[in-house]
């Protein structure tokens, strides 16, 4: 779990600098692609975590009965 910490504060500090280069700049569509797939990057690994915890519940549920 400290890797996806991790990759989480490097995407959050990243999508704070785009942020940042934007009010700067003045320009709204700076980087809006590059934060798009990040966003949707750390929404599908959430995603994926719970199909992951909701197949290992199922594999528990079922070695639990087979037991």
């Amino acid at each position: 779990m400290p890797l996806v910490k991790h990759r989480l504060e490097k995407s959050f500090a990243f999508l704070e600098t785009l942020a940042l280069i934007r009010s700067i700049e003045g320009d709204e569509s700076f980087g809006r692609a590059a934060e798009g797939r990040i966003v949707q990057r750390e929404v599908i690994d959430l995603e994926m975590q719970e199909v992951d915890a909701a197949i290992d519940n199922i594999c528990q549920r079922s070695s639990e009965r087979a037991a």
